[in-house]
């Protein structure tokens, strides 16, 4: 059932992303119908960098008919909830689209998970790098062996049939994303942005996608640093499920 009015607020943080940026919002507002965007919203924090800002400028030069607002993470509300938190409050369309500016995300696929939000308004839509047809690539085999452990315990915890439960590429109804608590200096908005819908009966589809890492700045991946992330998401998923993340 289509929704009238349907817009989308999109939401992403950026710390010394320039290049990616630019290429993550010049894709967005050349792929997408422009009526279906309603904003961009960036989220900076004491590290941005010049060079990000200045970006951020640039981009409000370049497309002045198109709200792209950088809005400031409190220097005590750290880390992916905290950009969560700040921007999701301040989204004004009828559905939030989540993504990194990193191109993680990859931008491309963002007018396929619009078209299957217009589609399916009330699910949440989310990619996946672990579904048929998804490219999981440049991971390294421990670590893509730990992700997809988590992935099956976040299915036998929720029994919700999602692959990718870590993956913050996500577009859901505005108040879904809202309503969820993102705790202050969290580290767990990823769990969050599912885990909570679910608990709340909301539906969630996946798309496949292929997954890079990041080219501009990489960051050095450790097996030994992402199981002790999935040892935190997993207490958080337990307090998510069994209602204790207060």
């Amino acid at each position: 059932m289509l929704l009238e009015n349907y817009s989308v607020s999109i939401c992403m943080a950026a710390v010394n992303e320039a290049v990616s940026l630019r290429i993550c919002v010049d894709t967005i507002l050349d792929k997408c119908r422009k009526e279906d965007i309603k904003e961009i919203l960036i989220c900076i924090c004491d590290r941005t960098t010049e060079n990000c800002k200045k970006t951020i400028g640039e981009l409000q030069k370049d497309y002045s008919g198109t709200i792209i607002q950088s809005i400031e993470q409190p220097p005590d509300d750290k880390n992916l909830s905290g950009a969560c938190r700040v921007t999701f409050d301040a989204a004004s369309g009828t559905h939030i689209l989540a993504m990194s500016s990193d191109l993680e995300c990859n931008p491309e696929y963002v007018p396929a998970l619009i078209e299957q939000s217009k589609q399916n308004p009330g699910m949440l839509i989310k990619a996946s790098r672990w579904t048929d047809g998804s490219v999981f690539d440049g991971y390294g085999a421990l670590r893509k062996i730990a992700n997809k452990s988590f992935q099956v315990f976040m299915n036998a915890l929720f029994k919700a049939g999602i692959t990718d439960y870590t993956y913050p590429f996500i577009i859901a109804p505005a108040d879904c994303l809202k309503e969820n608590r993102y705790k202050k200096n969290g580290k767990a908005a990823a769990i969050e942005m599912v885990a909570e819908p679910l608990i709340r009966g909301i539906k969630v589809k996946e798309i496949p996608v292929t997954w890079r890492n990041r080219e501009e700045f990489p960051e050095k991946k450790h097996f030994g640093k992402d199981v002790k992330q999935l040892f935190f998401y997993f207490s958080e998923a337990l307090n998510i499920k069994f209602g204790n993340n207060k």
